[in-house]
């Protein structure tokens, strides 16, 4: 359920950011989560090149600031 509302904060936070399935197309494989365990939150987005480096890593305590993190680092990719 986390996962997909991260999703959904990156088509509304990050336009130019598309995200496909067919990770044989796409530039970069994305794995994002979260989790509560006890009353604080973490969502974790972490963002492999084509060979499987880890190019971006985020931990935060709100899914907004985890994408917003994201949208930033993907502002500086060209």
């Amino acid at each position: 359920m986390e996962a997909e509302l991260l999703t959904n904060g990156f088509r509304n936070v990050c336009p130019n950011v598309s995200i496909i399935r067919d990770e044989s197309e796409a530039q970069y494989v994305i794995f994002a989560s979260g989790a509560c365990p006890g009353f604080l939150c973490h969502y974790y987005i972490t963002l492999y090149d084509k060979q499987g480096k880890v190019v971006f890593a985020t931990d935060k305590h709100t899914g907004k600031n985890a994408v917003n993190a994201f949208c930033q680092f993907m502002k500086t990719q060209k």
